[in-house]
Parts: C-alpha cells; structure tokens; sequence
C-alpha cells in the first residue's frame, strides 16, 4: 500500500490594518489591501485562529488563538 500526501499551495494576503477589540473573548479586527472573501483560514503567530467571521470584502472579525498559557 503506497502512502499519498497532499500539500495545498498557500497565499497570503495583504494586511492593511490590525486592531485588538476589547472584551472577552479577545479579538482582533483586520483590514485588508484585498478581497478576503474567499479565505478559508485565519491564523495569528502560525496559531489558527478558533472562529473568525468575514465582515466584508476587505473586513474580517477573528477570535485570537490561545497563547502558550492558556
């Protein structure tokens, strides 16, 4: 039996901006060069980010990964 590994090509995508939000849980706004509507991940220090929600075209809402302590 042979084993298949995919590797999927990733692109970044300009940032303009990147704000904290205040309140529980901690958050992060951010700002685009570009369109954001087709990505499909959001990641802070090489940590996914647990949810985030795509705002607008330009605009996306991202709850901020658990740091190393939790």
């Amino acid at each position: 039996m042979q084993d298949i590994q995919v590797v999927e090509a990733q692109s970044l995508v300009p940032v303009e901006s990147v704000r904290v939000l205040p309140g529980p849980p901690p958050a992060i706004e951010i700002l685009g060069a570009r369109d954001f509507e087709a990505i499909d991940e959001v990641r802070v220090n090489d940590a996914p980010c647990p949810f985030f929600q795509i705002k607008g075209p330009r605009l996306i809402l991202a709850q901020l990964p658990k740091g190393p302590d939790g």
